[in-house]
């Protein structure tokens, strides 16, 4: 089975969990659908923190050698992708771990919990990627404040996406 099929795979295994654990606790679905009458809010507000956070690691970057040196052991890391395969990882990655973080274990345990959580995941137990786990936390939290404003994912699920995607894209790109 091909990276992306995995990945996809992962996802959804993800997300599904955790509409299971929103559905086992009783919890209100409510989070995971957008709001009709601020759907407008929601998407401009997710399409901004995402456009703000892609800009935000740019400078990273361009300031820090330890985000660039980040940047080059992801982009190293990555097979081939075209760009539908970057839509699709953007994607379901997005959706899946929004549904579980900010979903179901943010309304279990809190915003904190999801954050902190979310964090130490990007940093996949390796001091090399201690930048990573930094800056996936502090997007956690920002996610997690964007969810408790709005009620739902879909704010925090956009910026996600954008962000996965506008990042892999350019990671993929850099790497061949």
């Amino acid at each position: 089975m091909s990276f992306v099929r995995q990945a996809i795979f992962f996802y959804i295994a993800m997300g599904a969990s955790g509409v299971v654990w929103l559905w086992l606790n009783g919890a209100d679905l409510a989070v995971l659908y957008i709001n009709t009458n601020e759907w407008m809010r929601d998407v401009a507000l997710g399409i901004g923190i995402g456009l703000a956070t892609v800009a935000l690691w740019r400078l990273a970057e361009l300031n820090l050698s330890a985000a660039r040196r980040l940047s080059a052991r992801l982009a190293a890391a990555l097979p081939s992708l075209h760009l539908v395969d970057v839509v699709l990882l953007a994607a379901s990655s997005a959706l899946g771990e929004e549904i579980l973080f900010r979903g179901a274990i943010q309304s279990a345990w809190g915003p904190e919990i999801a954050t902190v959580i979310f964090g130490i995941l990007h940093g996949m137990f390796d001091r090399r990627f201690i930048l990573w786990m930094l800056f996936a936390t502090l997007a956690g939290a920002v996610f997690s404040i964007m969810t408790v404003f709005a009620g739902n994912i879909v704010p925090a699920a956009l910026a996600h996406a954008l962000i996965n995607g506008i990042n892999l894209r350019r990671l993929v790109r850099n790497s061949s």
